[in-house]
C-alpha cells in the first residue's frame, strides 16, 4: 500500500460523499443505531429518528444524554442515560416508530444506597435478549422485552477499576474490557475468566474465537504503560499475541485476516489477526480514534484533517 504526504493512497483514498445531513443537533451525537429501517441518533437533550433517505421520522426532547446502543427486538432500540447519580432508569427501550419510551429498567443490584444509579456504559444484543454493563462494571442480563433476568451488584475487576467497560459477544460468551478483560456467561452472568491488560483499554472486538483488545497506555497504576493491541482466546482468556504501538489506538475493527486500528496521531494500522504482525500502516488524518469499518475491499474510518471531520475510504489493495 502506498501513501502520499497528505495521507492518501494514490488514486485510492476518497472522502465520503455526503448523501444527507441534519441540523437537528447543536452538539455531537452518539453513534446511531438502525432498527426496523429507522436510524436513531441522540444528543445531550434530544433524540431523533430518520428514514434512510434522510427524512426525519420524529424528534423528541429528553432530559439527560440518552445513548442508543443496539437494535433490540421488533422496532425497538435499547439504550441508556449518561447521567450518574440520577433516579432515571439506566436502561431504556425506545420505540422506533415515534421515539417514545417503551420501558425503563433499573436492575435492583445497580441501585446505590440513596436510590440513584450510575450511567450505562454499553449494551449488546445476545440471542433473544441482551447484556448491559454500567460504568463501574456491574452487569445485567435482559430478556427480549428488556426486563432484567439477572444482575450483578459487585464488579470483579480485581482492583484494576472498571473505567467504562465495553462489551462484545460471539453468542456463547460476553467479553468485557476496561482496566482488564473478563468473560461473562450471557445466560446467568457467571464470570469464567479474567485476563490482565498492560494498561487501560479503549475498545474491543470479537471474531473467530478471539477477543481483540486495544490498550491505550493510560493507567492509574504505572507511568510508563505501553499502548497496543492484545489478542485473547475466548475459551480460557489466554494471551495469543500482543503488539505494542507507538501511539494510543482506538477500538479495533476486524476484517477477514486483519485487525485495523486508528491512532491519536492520525495513522491507520493493520495487524495480522493470527500473529499480530503489522501488515500495513500509514497516515490518514490528524486524529483517528474511532472504530474503523473493515470490509473485504476497503477500510472506512472517521477522523480529522485540519480540524475538519471527515469520512475516509481506503483501498486494502497492496
Amino acid at each position: 500500500m502506498r501513501w502520499d504526504r497528505t495521507g492518501c493512497t494514490h488514486s485510492k483514498l476518497q472522502r465520503g460523499a455526503p448523501q444527507w445531513r441534519t441540523t437537528d443537533f447543536k452538539q455531537s451525537t452518539s453513534c446511531p443505531v438502525i432498527a426496523d429501517d429507522v436510524i436513531v441518533a441522540a444528543g445531550p437533550d434530544q433524540r431523533a429518528g430518520y428514514h434512510p433517505s434522510g427524512t426525519r421520522a420524529w424528534i423528541r426532547r429528553v432530559d439527560g444524554w440518552f445513548s442508543p446502543y443496539a437494535a433490540f427486538g421488533d422496532a425497538t432500540v435499547i439504550g441508556g442515560y449518561h447521567a450518574s447519580g440520577t433516579y432515571e432508569p439506566p436502561i431504556v427501550l425506545i420505540d422506533t416508530a415515534d421515539g417514545r419510551r417503551k420501558l425503563g429498567t433499573t436492575p435492583e443490584p445497580w441501585l446505590n444506597p440513596n436510590g440513584t444509579t450510575h450511567s450505562v456504559s454499553d449494551i449488546i444484543s445476545v440471542g433473544e435478549g441482551g447484556v448491559a454493563v454500567d460504568e463501574i462494571g456491574r452487569f445485567a442480563g435482559l430478556d427480549s422485552e428488556g426486563s432484567v433476568r439477572w444482575a450483578t451488584g459487585t464488579d470483579d475487576w480485581r482492583a484494576h477499576g472498571a473505567h467504562d467497560p465495553a462489551i462484545a459477544t460471539d453468542g456463547e460468551i460476553v467479553v468485557a474490557a476496561a482496566g482488564a478483560v473478563i468473560s461473562v456467561d450471557p445466560s446467568d452472568g457467571i464470570r469464567h475468566w479474567h485476563a490482565s491488560t498492560p494498561s487501560e483499554t479503549s475498545g474491543l472486538a470479537v471474531a473467530d474465537g478471539t477477543a481483540f483488545v486495544s490498550f491505550d497506555g493510560r493507567t492509574r497504576r504505572r507511568d510508563d504503560a505501553p499502548a497496543g493491541v492484545l489478542a485473547v482466546d475466548l475459551s480460557d482468556g489466554s494471551e495469543q499475541w500482543r503488539t505494542e504501538l507507538p501511539d494510543a489506538p482506538g477500538p479495533p475493527g476486524v476484517g477477514i485476516n486483519d485487525v485495523v486500528v486508528g491512532t491519536e496521531s492520525g495513522d491507520l494500522i493493520a495487524l495480522d489477526a493470527a500473529t499480530g504482525d503489522r501488515r500495513w500502516s500509514g497516515p490518514v488524518g490528524r486524529r483517528m480514534d474511532d472504530r474503523p469499518l473493515v470490509t473485504p475491499k476497503r477500510v472506512i474510518a472517521g477522523g480529522e484533517v485540519n480540524g475538519d471531520t471527515m469520512l475516509t475510504a481506503i483501498s486494502r489493495e497492496v
